[in-house]
């Protein structure tokens, strides 16, 4: 975040504490991340030991029927993992662009699209680990089917989506008005 005044405005001071929390969110969803792709490996070598771990993603009775399925499943715990922490650090990285004199700049747009596009990979991660899961879990025997929500990340997709064309707007008003100035 790049300021230009000597006493910060309330709005600046706003974003900053939300760059502080962007990081601290950052960091959590990385070590969740972590811990999923610990506990997806642990889980297939040594399934006892899932249990005594930091947030277990326990899938061993799956793993029981078959290493593929487990795989596929942990393998999707994984990206969904990776992609919520990906967006926490595309956050980040809006933050750090903002600039309170002009507002609306093609980095902005181009980092809230990602954004949005990234929202809508999520979905359709957790839409096949969802329909793959009740599958797999039927076929497999199995009762207790964890589910992840999906139409979060459809919602938020979109008015990201919306923003980022907005914001796009915006860079055009803005540089219509810097012609004529």
């Amino acid at each position: 975040m790049k300021t230009s005044s000597i006493s910060p405005t309330r709005t600046q001071q706003l974003l900053k504490v939300m760059y502080v929390c962007a990081w601290i969110i950052f960091v959590g969803l990385s070590i969740e991340a972590g811990s999923v792709v610990v506990s997806g490996v642990v889980g297939y070598y040594k399934p006892e030991m899932v249990g005594k771990m930091y947030k277990p993603v326990d899938l061993t009775a799956l793993k029981g029927f078959s290493d593929w399925y487990y795989i596929g499943m942990i393998s999707l715990l994984i990206g969904y993992s990776i992609f919520k922490a990906h967006i926490a650090y595309m956050m980040i990285k809006v933050l750090e662009s903002v600039k309170l004199e002009s507002p609306f700049t093609k980095k902005i747009v181009k980092l809230l699209e990602g954004i949005s596009y990234t929202f809508l990979t999520i979905a359709i991660i957790v839409a096949v680990y969802n329909g793959t899961g009740e599958w797999m879990f039927k076929h497999a025997g199995i009762n207790d089917k964890p589910q992840l929500p999906t139409e979060q990340f459809l919602v938020l997709a979109g008015l990201v989506f919306i923003l980022s064309q907005i914001f796009k707007r915006g860079v055009e008003i803005q540089a219509e008005n810097d012609l004529t100035v």
